[in-house]
């Protein structure tokens, strides 16, 4: 299983768009999973027309993005037990934060600092895909994909833009 992975968005607050390649490459991904900060419901529905999205809000989406997206999400996928928190109000601490919330998920998604980040800690993935659009303190924009081939085979490609 192909899951496209994306945050901060930040459109139209701070683009215009997502960048060309991002639609290229999430073509033929079996679902996208956003972790919040689209902002607008237009980038929701841009992309749904190449997977099904799912996601949460985050502090700056629009109230329709809000209305749509939950404050956190725990689904399975291929039998991994992915959650979806977009990290605001967990303060330094986050990390922890979210492994104490989501005790037994294999896989934590998370946005916020609008930084890559992907490291394995006690046995869980903490994987935030940064900003496409905005990124901060890093050269680049990003976005990954998430490869699932089953229980014990977890891998995550990073995307610079």
């Amino acid at each position: 299983m192909r899951i496209g992975i994306i945050s901060d968005t930040h459109i139209p607050d701070r683009a215009s768009s997502l960048p060309a390649d991002i639609y290229e490459d999430l073509d033929g991904v079996d679902e996208i999973i956003q972790a919040g900060d689209l902002t607008s419901q237009a980038v929701r529905d841009r992309l749904e027309e190449l997977a099904s999205v799912s996601g949460v809000a985050g502090n700056c989406d629009r109230r329709a993005v809000r209305e749509a997206f939950p404050q956190e999400l725990t689904i399975t996928r291929e039998g991994i037990k992915i959650s979806v928190h977009h990290g605001y109000g967990l303060g330094r601490d986050m990390l922890s934060r979210l492994s104490y919330k989501f005790d037994d998920s294999k896989v934590i998604i998370f946005g916020h600092t609008h930084r890559f980040y992907s490291e394995w800690h006690n046995d869980q993935l903490f994987l935030n895909p940064g900003s496409p659009t905005s990124p901060r303190r890093q050269n680049f924009g990003s976005y990954a994909l998430l490869n699932i081939c089953g229980e014990e085979e977890i891998d995550v490609e990073i995307k610079k833009i």
